[in-house]
């Protein structure tokens, strides 16, 4: 038996610690549950070296079918390697703050750096003969149907002058000399001593140093956790990595999520904070400390686990009514309809075929975050379960091969854990 199954009874679901209150308390109290979360992160760990499903069809942004051509290694003239490279990971940072895919943002970036290479230029940026402005940056964005309009004309530029005066426009250099996570997050992050970069704190610093990493630029000699985005958060809050007294958002005041009244409900269940996030990315020092692992592996691990995984089950899932308006887009929940063969798939290729069901306990829609930047649980996940589990199922011989849930051996006994070991760095 899974060492997930054998968890504390004493556990709490605390999310629905505050099921009568009508508001989010002023504090979230968190709690970081240590020896569960290390048996999560070992059974997603031992599944992705395993190759078996879901990681037998990853996808991640630094695909090569996402990257531009002059960068993909089956070109025998490509710059691989070389500034041109670092800077188009550079600037793809700007595009991972929801409202656009991860991929598709590469896809979009590669062909503006095919079309326009030199906008992925410093020296030519900071030229002032050249007029590349803000408002030019956004023309290309909106010729090119990449969001974001506001992060890219207010970085993308800045940034290029910021990176020519202090890194001679080669944003490889950026670490050079650095030893640790935290000493790479003062570099990098904006507003710190050393003036930092637009858009980039320590979410960013994660994310490049792994584009760095994962495309052979830069290999650094300390740990650092996965980029604290969506989907990392997801799973960490989901699984109870990390739970809090946040109630479930209350769907008929956020009704289709315009409105005051559903931008208060958004508020009260946004289980999202500074603090859970500096959990999260201590949660996975630690991991990586204790276990070993590699920061790499792990973040392809748990990003590509929430986005194959959760994003396909049912009570996941949402859609746009009319057009796109940003943060005032209607965003409505799909109701859960168990006699739905669409559902009936999506619900056994998905939390059907998990191996964290038995620790998984909410659903938390990446649609109303990328539309409202409200990180909540909408349900329950055994509320959903229940209503599949009684609906009568076609037979999952029907699925194609490879999305039946594969049977992992149980992992080694957690060494025991001492608290007064853990936490000052972990509280």
């Amino acid at each position: 038996m899974s060492v997930l199954i054998k968890r504390m009874e004493s556990w709490e679901n605390q999310w629905q610690k505050l099921e009568e209150s009508e508001n989010k308390p002023d504090k979230i109290e968190y709690a970081v549950n240590r020896e569960h979360a290390f048996a999560v992160l070992d059974e997603i760990m031992d599944t992705f070296y395993k190759r078996v499903p879901p990681f037998d069809r990853m996808e991640l942004p630094t695909d090569e079918k996402n990257m531009p051509e002059l960068l993909r290694a089956s070109n025998t003239n490509n710059i691989r390697g070389g500034k041109e490279h670092a800077m188009f990971l550079f600037t793809g940072c700007y595009f991972m703050r929801g409202g656009v895919q991860s991929d598709m943002a590469f896809r979009t970036l590669a062909k503006i750096f095919s079309d326009q290479p030199e906008l992925f230029d410093c020296e030519y940026i900071a030229d002032e003969k050249n007029e590349v402005s803000a408002d030019k940056i956004v023309e290309v964005m909106q010729e090119f149907n990449l969001g974001n309009h506001k992060m890219g004309r207010g970085a993308w530029v800045e940034n290029a002058h910021r990176l020519l005066e202090r890194f001679g426009g080669d944003p490889r250099r950026i670490f050079d000399g650095v030893t640790s996570y935290d000493e790479a997050v003062a570099v990098i992050a904006n507003g710190k001593e050393s003036g930092g970069f637009w858009g980039f704190q320590e979410k960013m610093a994660s994310m490049y140093i792994y584009y760095l990493d994962k495309e052979n630029i830069y290999h650094p000699d300390y740990p650092y956790p996965a980029p604290s985005d969506f989907h990392v958060a997801r799973i960490t809050a989901a699984t109870e990595m990390i739970t809090g007294n946040v109630p479930l958002l209350d769907i008929a005041r956020y009704g289709n999520g315009v409105g005051q009244e559903s931008k208060i409900a958004l508020k009260e269940s946004d289980i999202i904070s500074e603090e859970f996030l500096e959990l999260t990315r201590k949660l996975h020092l630690d991991y990586i400390d204790a276990r070993g692992a590699s920061p790499m592996d792990m973040t392809d691990a748990i990003w590509s686990f929430s986005r194959s995984m959760c994003s396909r089950a049912p009570g996941n899932m949402t859609r746009v009514i009319g057009e796109t308006k940003g943060r005032n887009t209607v965003v409505e929940l799909v109701p859960i309809n168990p006699d739905s063969r669409v559902q009936q798939r999506k619900q056994q290729r998905s939390c059907g075929a998990c191996l964290l069901d038995a620790c998984c306990k909410l659903h938390i829609p990446n649609g109303i975050y990328y539309k409202s930047g409200r990180f909540v649980a909408t349900a329950s996940r055994s509320t959903v379960v229940e209503k599949f589990d009684s609906a009568q199922l076609f037979n999952a011989a029907e699925l194609p091969t490879g999305t039946l849930p594969m049977k992992i051996e149980p992992l080694p006994k957690l060494p025991e854990w001492r608290p007064e070991e853990h936490m000052d760095s972990l509280f």
